[in-house]
């Protein structure tokens, strides 16, 4: 009988580190802080008509706007190692482009659509119910800008898109089948970055 106990510990001990791995999945909501470069700009618009409306300075604009949507799914395959995919839907933003307008067609209104995915390997490190953990991957992103005449007609519209690195780090607790994380990521937009502080919460399987 005392021979047993060891063997039940092991049993007891491999059965929790098992609860610890697997199938994920939730949402966040995050916070944007963009830092955008100077000379950054959306050049060879055209217009509906076919007719070139020239380029417009986005530093204004801020076309990330100042939070975004985040979906993620992932899997554990180890207690210190997991795969994760997320897309992320920023708000975007609108305004005036503060363009005096002595002819036709010409842009009074501009607004921005943001839209990203990404796939990351994260280190963890546990901790009991409490994980720490830093993240590292590539993400493509997707960007739309839409110009409007001063009678709120569409007037043009620009599409750009890329691919960069993505990183950051944040802590999670598992309670059971509830994952609630914190997480700071720091994202690269072609010339453009921002950090994305979030809260989320995952269903684990």
């Amino acid at each position: 009988m005392k021979a047993s106990i060891p063997l039940l510990l092991l049993a007891l001990a491999g059965a929790a580190s098992a609860a610890d791995t697997g199938f994920y999945t939730g949402g966040a909501w995050s916070t944007v802080s963009g830092d955008y470069a100077p000379t950054r700009r959306i050049a060879g618009l055209a217009g509906t008509s076919g007719i070139p409306v020239g380029s417009i300075d986005t530093r204004d604009l801020k076309p990330l706007g100042a939070s975004a949507k985040r979906a993620f799914a992932g899997y554990r395959l180890f207690d210190w190692l997991a795969i994760e995919g997320d897309y992320n839907h920023f708000a975007g933003n609108s305004g005036r482009t503060g363009i005096i307008c002595v002819a036709a067609p010409c842009p009074s209104r501009e607004r921005s659509a943001v839209n990203s995915s990404s796939l990351a390997v994260l280190g963890l490190y546990p901790r009991g119910p409490v994980d720490f953990f830093a993240r590292a991957g590539v993400m493509q992103w997707r960007a739309t800008l839409d110009l409007f005449n001063p009678d709120e007609s569409a007037l043009g519209i620009s599409r750009d898109s890329g691919s960069n690195l993505a990183y950051g780090a944040g802590v999670q607790f598992h309670a059971k089948w509830l994952l609630t994380r914190l997480e700071y990521q720091r994202l690269k937009f072609g010339a453009d970055e921002a950090d994305l502080f979030s809260l989320g919460f995952a269903y684990t399987f």
